[in-house]
């Protein structure tokens, strides 16, 4: 998650969906007075944490309700979303490609079955839907939605209304070298549990038009 009051710019962060390679970019770039959380183990994470209950993974509602609906109307407000049979694939390539400390992710690491695999992670991973929307009327709270496969382009374009040179790196990123098998049981199954998030994903895609600085998307 990136809250920066001075730019009027908050990123909200959808777990597998290029978030990392956004924080990074934006780091050389920070503000006094800006918040990025990134999950890690010491310092602002745990504070924020403890005290906010916000974090790397905190939906808009939430950081709408601590920066005031009035503050969060004014900002510039992104996420990145993705087709959630190609988010679960990368999660699954995550688990396998690194030791990890955690005892969820050491246990789905265990998990080599991709169906299996499939239906563990489905009772814990938030909706994408649910990270950007407001739960009581279902609207989408989040200004510009970034379609993951338009990632380099949607994140110049962000760049570019900041007013900043923020390359995009590849980091956090999953090892290609592990084969994933799809079954297409495993397929039908991840799209009717996240029935929502594919249609938010072909909304995205149908309406996405990077930004420019002069505040208007392009056509």
């Amino acid at each position: 998650m990136i809250f920066s009051p001075s730019r009027g710019f908050c990123f909200v962060h959808v777990s597998k969906t290029g978030g990392t390679s956004i924080e990074a970019a934006y780091i050389p770039h920070i503000r006094f007075g800006d918040v990025i959380l990134a999950a890690l183990p010491e310092g602002m994470d745990t504070w924020y944490g403890r005290h906010l209950s916000v974090g790397k993974h905190t939906p808009a509602r939430r950081i709408r309700l601590l920066a005031g609906r009035m503050a969060w109307e004014r900002m510039l407000s992104i996420a990145v979303v993705r087709d959630p049979v190609e988010r679960i694939v990368s999660y699954y390539r995550w688990i396998h490609s690194t030791p990890h400390a955690g005892q969820r992710e050491r246990e789905l690491g265990e998990v080599k079955d991709f169906s299996a695999f499939a239906e563990k992670v489905c009772r814990f991973l938030l909706h994408q839907v649910d990270m950007v929307t407001d739960p009581k009327t279902n609207d989408v709270i989040v200004k510009h939605l970034i379609p993951f496969r338009r990632l380099s382009e949607g994140w110049a374009g962000v760049a570019t209304r900041l007013g900043i040179e923020a390359p995009l790196p590849h980091v956090n990123a999953s090892s290609p070298k592990i084969a994933v098998e799809v079954p297409e049981a495993a397929r039908a199954m991840l799209r009717e549990v996240y029935a929502r998030d594919v249609a938010l994903v072909a909304h995205a895609e149908n309406v996405f038009a990077p930004l420019t600085a002069g505040g208007q998307q392009a056509a």
